[in-house]
């Protein structure tokens, strides 16, 4: 079983792979911000990085809440489907389609 710690590594060392910008947060001051944020096709994702077993918080669903009430997208990455969430990033057909659909998205 992979800890939370070794999960996030996996994921990050992904992205960094992939040449995906993200922002991994550290120590924020406001508690209950998702572990790492990434741009990705146009999008912008909140991730939650977990342990197998792991759950959020009241304050990260709060949260979650929030940017999906705003538009936003979230994602909770666990030792269960980090390789299907790295996958569906480093897959480029994806990322096309995605773009595909934030651009007819914008057409008026």
């Amino acid at each position: 079983m992979l800890s939370e710690k070794q999960v996030q590594a996996k994921f990050l060392r992904a992205l960094d792979k992939a040449e995906i910008y993200y922002i991994k947060t550290i120590a924020c001051s406001k508690a209950g911000v998702p572990d790492v944020v990434i741009c990705y096709g146009g999008i912008f994702f909140a991730v939650e990085i977990k342990a197998l077993n792991g759950r959020l918080s009241k304050l990260q669903q709060y949260n979650f809440d929030r940017i999906e009430n705003n538009g936003g997208k979230i994602a909770i990455i666990s030792e269960k489907n980090i390789n299907f969430a790295i996958d569906l990033l480093t897959q480029k057909e994806v990322l096309k389609k995605i773009q595909n659909k934030l651009a007819q998205s914008k057409k008026i």
